[in-house]
C-alpha cells in the first residue's frame, strides 16, 4: 500500500474475488492511498494518483470494504 486508508474504497483494476486487484481509497476529496494485491506493477502505475491529487469521486466502481 502506498499512502493511507481512507473511508472510501474504489477498485481501479481487478477484482477482489479473484485475489487481483488495485484499489484507490481516500476522503470524498482526493485519493489518499494505493491499494494492490498480486499487481505490483498497476499498484506502480497507480500510485501518480497520490502525487496527482486526483480527485476521488473521478473514479468509479466503489466498493464498501
Amino acid at each position: 500500500m502506498y499512502g493511507y486508508a481512507g473511508p472510501r474504497t474504489v477498485v481501479l483494476e481487478g477484482n477482489p474475488g479473484e485475489g487481483r486487484f488495485v484499489a484507490a481509497t481516500g476522503t470524498d476529496h482526493k485519493v489518499t492511498g494505493i491499494l494492490g494485491w498480486n499487481m505490483a506493477k498497476a499498484v506502480r502505475q497507480h500510485r501518480l494518483h497520490l502525487a496527482e491529487g486526483t480527485p476521488r469521486s473521478a473514479m468509479t466502481t466503489e466498493l464498501d470494504l
